[in-house]
């Protein structure tokens, strides 16, 4: 498949006259995965995801990137310290 449409047109043709039957467990996790996707936070999340994190390296690089920035903050706040001594 090459895109997204192509994949739901696919489930579209093969459920098409598919008989559905209520299921109230179903219909339970139905309703909490409708509330989860609608919290801002989770949609946020996901977005960032696709759109930054979508290769390993590159939370890798932001992970290490902020050690650095952590430890750059440290060695300033030591280095202010030991002047103010």
């Amino acid at each position: 498949m090459e895109s997204e449409q192509e994949v739901a047109d696919l489930f579209n043709r093969v459920t098409k006259g598919m008989a559905f039957l209520e299921n109230p467990k179903l219909k339970e996790v139905q309703t909490r995965l409708i509330h989860h996707c609608k919290r801002r936070h989770n949609s946020w999340r996901a977005r960032l995801f696709n759109t930054h994190f979508r290769n390993p390296w590159a939370v890798i690089a932001f992970l290490v990137a902020e050690l650095l920035l952590c430890q750059t903050l440290l060695q300033t706040m030591y280095s202010v310290l030991s002047y103010m001594k």
